[in-house]
């Protein structure tokens, strides 16, 4: 007689949790500025984190110590940024600055909004803010000649007969006379940097006003040998 084996249900299996895919970290946009002029490097510092959303960050590359440029951060821009040494030197320093979470952009110091209630948006402005990528672009058309004007303008600013603080004082001057933005901006932040006060920056200014009038007070003579030579009668 044959005994019939009574199977008993084995239990059903725990089922495993599911499993998330591990989200890829984002990778941050890196800023080497070894390789710009030192009027621009700032500029193109503050744009890029102007530029980040909320939680995310960039990693500057430089061959000096950033500490300056984290005071002025902190200045500017207190309670808004991360900052985390990644490599200290001595050749290369590289440090991740960040947005924080709670931060946005439109709390930016009002020259370093991208959008102001009372101004036009960056993008609306002939003087767009020079972009990481563009830096590069740039560079890459014309390596040569661009290696070549970032030596000329290291040697320009070097200290010699003239100390460099000195030259950024004139370079703040001139800057106003040509009247460039991107200049003013980049060496008025140096010459402070360099021991220079608000109020000799300010007199430099008043300076480089003056020569640009008294130009034209000078070329009026022009004018009136032009005058003379139309109508003599006018100078008798």
């Amino acid at each position: 007689m044959h005994h019939v084996a009574l199977l008993e249900p084995k239990p059903e299996a725990t089922p495993l949790p599911h499993r998330e895919e591990p989200t890829m970290p984002v990778t941050d946009r890196i800023v080497d500025v070894r390789t710009e002029i030192p009027r621009i490097r700032h500029q193109l510092i503050f744009e890029t984190f102007a530029s980040l959303d909320s939680g995310t960050a960039f990693v500057l590359v430089n061959d000096h110590d950033p500490k300056p440029l984290y005071y002025q951060l902190a200045a500017e821009n207190a309670g808004e940024f991360s900052w985390d040494y990644l490599e200290e030197g001595p050749e290369v320093w590289q440090v991740r600055i960040g947005r924080l979470a709670s931060a946005s952009a439109t709390t930016l110091a009002p020259e370093r909004s991208l959008t102001s209630t009372k101004e036009k948006p960056m993008s609306e402005s002939p003087y767009h803010p020079t972009t990481p990528e563009q830096a590069l672009r740039r560079k890459e058309l014309a390596p040569g000649v661009h290696d070549a004007f970032q030596s000329f303008s290291k040697a320009v600013f070097a200290d010699s007969a003239l100390p460099e603080k000195t030259k950024q004082l004139i370079a703040v001057a001139v800057a106003h006379v040509t009247q460039c933005p991107y200049c003013i901006k980049g060496h008025t932040k140096l010459a402070i940097r360099k021991g220079n006060t608000p109020e000799e920056i300010m007199e430099a200014i008043w300076v480089a006003a003056e020569m640009r009038a008294g130009g034209a007070f000078a070329h009026s003579t022009l004018a009136l040998d032009a005058i003379e030579a139309a109508q003599p009668h006018v100078m008798t």
